[in-house]
């Protein structure tokens, strides 16, 4: 991944030793990990609030580049109070298989006609002509939680010394895409115990979603009818938009997995006066593996 590519180029650069937090399983080596997903939403003055408990069992095959991730999910539970609909969507997914990285970063899905065929059935959405759209909806739900915990795993971080990157992001508003500024620390690191702990936050640039909006703008005003595009300009002038991420890993150093992670996504979006939020919170646990190297 870019932002993994980019730490490696800055740790090389400086004159310091790493600790090293590879991933370090076996062929056949099988674990569970269990993600409590609770969401909070505000708009026009009304808040939403659900959350979602999921359990899946991890099995890893191959070996390098040839490894790939089988996640079957085991349960979904969704709290008193949340949409009834959102349990049940989860409960029709197949097994997905990811092609995975080093730091078992889920990739591309090897099995994904049948991955897209139970997200169609579970959502019950018509997705002809947006195909694309469907199948990155049906990655980002399968798959969220694991990218999640690969973000702390195959870490090679100097003990207290945070290390900047940027990284591009799209604008859903249309336009180049937005950067952002990330920084990962590695907090602790306890050879005796086996244990270490990773924190990283993630922003977007301000200067950089501005200049975006600027090209933004115009490309949607052809869309417009003439009379419109002052209008919308002027919406669009004062549309805002601020993302977060906030993270923390504690790594089991012996596997290089992640066994809780706990990550915390804001986003607030809108125009002048009519702005929402959604708070997004992931509490993850992951199983030590049967086997290790």
């Amino acid at each position: 991944m870019m932002w993994r590519l980019a730490i490696a180029l800055a740790v090389a650069a400086t004159p310091v030793v790493a600790q090293p937090l590879p991933v370090q399983l076996v062929d056949g080596a099988v674990w569970t990990v269990t993600s409590v997903h609770a969401r909070e939403e505000s708009k026009g003055g009304t808040t939403t609030v659900w959350e979602l408990t999921t359990k899946k069992h991890l099995r890893l095959s191959g070996k390098g580049k040839a490894r790939r991730l089988t996640s079957t999910l085991l349960s979904a539970t969704a709290s008193p109070g949340s949409p009834a609909e959102l349990a049940q969507a989860y409960s029709q997914f197949v097994p997905a298989v990811f092609e995975v990285d080093d730091a078992l970063t889920p990739g591309a899905i090897t099995n994904m006609p049948e991955v897209r065929e139970a997200f169609v059935k579970a959502t019950g959405l018509d997705t002809r002509g947006t195909e694309d759209l469907a199948d990155t909806s049906a990655r980002i739900m399968v798959s969220n939680d694991l990218q999640l915990a690969a973000l702390g795993q195959g870490g090679d971080l100097e003990l207290g010394e945070p290390v900047a990157y940027d990284e591009s992001l799209p604008n859903p508003f249309g336009g180049p895409p937005i950067t952002s500024k990330g920084v990962f620390t590695l907090e602790a690191y306890d050879k005796a115990l086996g244990r270490a702990v990773i924190a990283w936050r993630q922003e977007i640039d301000p200067a950089s979603l501005h200049a975006s909006m600027l090209v933004a703008i115009p490309d949607l005003s052809k869309r417009l009818a003439p009379d419109k595009v002052a209008e919308a300009k002027a919406v669009f002038e004062q549309m805002k938009l601020e993302r977060s991420t906030v993270c923390r890993h504690e790594i089991d150093i012996p596997t290089g997995l992640a066994i809780s992670a706990q990550c915390t996504t804001r986003v607030v979006s809108g125009f002048s006066g009519a702005t929402s939020s959604v708070t997004d919170r992931w509490t993850i646990t992951q199983t030590l593996p049967e086997t290790i190297r």
